[in-house]
């Protein structure tokens, strides 16, 4: 179950979270700082002779999301393992792509030559762009097995299932127990996993 709460959105925003980790509901021990901002642009009067003025509106805001101590330690954890998992899907998807470019030519049995081997670190390059974000969705797979936290994030364990939509993971913020959407510069969308907390969340802002 997941619950859906949204807050009006401007410059400098003040959100309030209830003094309690969000994800269980013990008291808050530590908070996970997490960055928001939105454009929107909105048209300036009517067209004149097939031309429109356009005005740009910006917001930004820094949330202050509240855990315990086990869950603040179990995302600080969980952020940093899919860092490194992101970072290292660069050189294992093109080792790989350097690799799988070699088969035609070991199975025809014929001579591995210098274009070749030009041609196979041009596919290793397209490897190593297009499929960087296989380790971290192998990883994703992992941990959202192992962590009934991540499990139970929204939008997290639906990126790491098995399906096509799931290969491109979304950057993991760090908040477990909830999704924040920003919607241009009006709206903040919170998906909460708990849904008493999305209440209290709702009664304060």
């Amino acid at each position: 179950m997941s619950k859906i709460v949204t807050v009006k959105f401007h410059e400098g925003a003040s959100v309030r979270f209830p003094d309690q980790c969000i994800y269980c509901g013990r008291p808050r021990a530590h908070t996970i700082s997490y960055p928001i901002s939105g454009t929107s642009s909105y048209q300036l009067g009517p067209a004149f002779l097939g031309k429109a003025r356009f005005a740009v509106s910006t917001a930004s805001s820094t949330l202050e999301v509240p855990y315990c101590e086990e869950h603040y330690w179990q995302a600080r954890r969980a952020r940093a393992l899919l860092k490194a998992a992101r970072i290292a899907g660069v050189p294992v998807a093109a080792a790989l792509g350097y690799g799988l470019a070699f088969i035609p030519f070991l199975l025809r049995g014929v001579p591995i030559t210098s274009s070749c081997i030009w041609g196979a670190l041009i596919f290793a390059v397209v490897a190593g762009v297009l499929f960087s974000g296989l380790v971290e969705w192998l990883v994703r797979l992992v941990v959202s097995q192992l962590s009934e936290a991540l499990a139970t994030t929204p939008r997290f364990r639906s990126y790491a299932s098995g399906s096509p939509g799931s290969y491109v993971p979304y950057p993991f913020g760090g908040l477990l127990g909830v999704r924040i959407g920003v919607q241009g510069a009006y709206e903040i969308e919170f998906e909460f996993a708990n849904d008493d907390i999305a209440d209290v969340f709702a009664g304060l802002n």
